[in-house]
């Protein structure tokens, strides 16, 4: 409940600009329904897929995870091998490349000699940080590179969902998204939108920094 009161008015600022966008920047056009008929639903698949990610999320927190992972695989392998042939793996690599990265970034000494020179305790350096740190490395590596300069979760979660906008590589959700798209210009107006609302949002935010962190 505390994590939900700290981050409404960011959730309520974000909705108003994503509004403003919709009615004022975004062309009105009609979206057309894809009529074609869409396969049936796997109940058994949808539920024990329910049900495995909510054990997984109990053996991430006993710190068992990577062990129920291989069951999870065996799991598919065994009685639906469609899911392991047809998961995304290009993707899942991704993530974890960029994490490995991240991982090494943190102990490069010139990056923690400029991360400690950083003034942490100044709200906008931390929130300019954590949205500018997005655009690079992602939204969530960049929230694990902070929190370790940082104990302010708070600002740091403002500055990384306001950096999940702007480029491709600042939230996974993009690159997740995009590849559902066939288009060739797909990435230029995407960069156009997101990189608008990116800048739209972080400079009202650093405007009324001062209200908003002590709300």
């Amino acid at each position: 409940l505390n994590f939900l009161k700290e981050m409404s008015p960011l959730v309520l600022i974000l909705s108003v600009w994503l509004l403003v966008f919709v009615l004022f920047v975004f062309p009105a056009k009609k979206i057309k329904l894809n009529q074609a008929q869409h396969p049936p639903v796997n109940r058994k698949l949808f539920f024990l897929s329910a049900f495995l990610l909510i054990l997984f999320i109990f053996s991430v927190e006993l710190k068992f995870e990577q062990y129920f992972l291989i069951i999870i695989f065996i799991l598919f392998l065994f009685f639906n091998k469609k899911v392991i042939l047809k998961t995304d793996w290009g993707l899942i690599f991704l993530f974890i490349f960029i994490f490995i990265d991240v991982n090494f970034l943190c102990q490069l000494k010139g990056i923690k000699q400029l991360l400690v020179h950083l003034d942490f305790n100044n709200t906008q350096t931390l929130l300019l940080s954590g949205s500018l740190l997005s655009q690079i490395i992602s939204n969530v590596p960049a929230t694990i590179l902070l929190s370790n300069y940082s104990p302010n979760f708070k600002i740091i979660s403002y500055g990384v969902n306001i950096g999940g906008n702007g480029l491709l590589i600042s939230s996974f959700a993009n690159l997740i998204a995009l590849r559902f798209i066939n288009s060739k210009s797909k990435y230029l107006i995407f960069h156009f939108y997101s990189l608008s609302y990116f800048i739209c949002t972080l400079l009202f935010v650093l405007c009324f920094h001062t209200v908003l962190f002590h709300f």
